[in-house]
């Protein structure tokens, strides 16, 4: 009689377990499958949303900063052959460089699926991800997916 318990218990536990691991890979399958909606749509909207500025430009990530300037600069060197091109230095980001940036970036990080850069590209779309939320109010209502905490099942019913 307690063998069979134990067996009961044992076979309950295990069934639980089954049951959470399934309950967790739907949803994080479905997370993923948000995000991925989420990324299409801000690919297809991003220029609509380069309409509004910036809450807070002087927040923009060191990194994206000095990519930006960088670039800026190789664009300068190369554009200065031309006759009658005057080129301005840049002084400051606007909304649409950084979301053109971000979109660059999403686009480059697909066709890394391993190494130092897969994991920079990431670090940095989450960086401007964090960045953009919080200060461009367009981005936060049109974009961010909304993700769910996964809660495991504890009890049998």
């Amino acid at each position: 009689m307690i063998a069979s318990k134990w067996e009961e218990a044992k076979d309950t536990k295990e069934t639980l377990a089954i049951f959470n691991h399934r309950k967790a890979s739907v949803h994080y399958f479905d997370a993923a499958n948000n995000v991925s909606v989420k990324q299409r749509a801000f690919l297809d909207s991003q220029h609509t949303l380069s309409s509004t500025q910036l809450l807070d430009p002087t927040k923009v990530p060191k990194e994206v900063v000095s990519e930006m300037f960088e670039s800026s600069m190789v664009a300068k060197i190369v554009h200065s052959k031309l006759p009658g091109f005057e080129f301005k230095d840049k002084t400051t980001i606007t909304s649409a460089e950084v979301l053109a940036y971000l979109k660059a970036v999403l686009i480059e990080n697909r066709f890394f699926s391993f190494g130092q850069d897969k994991e920079r590209f990431s670090n940095l779309i989450s960086k401007l991800h964090r960045y953009l939320k919080n200060s461009h109010s367009s981005y936060g209502v049109q974009v961010t997916p909304e993700i769910r905490t996964y809660e495991e099942t504890t009890q049998v019913s």
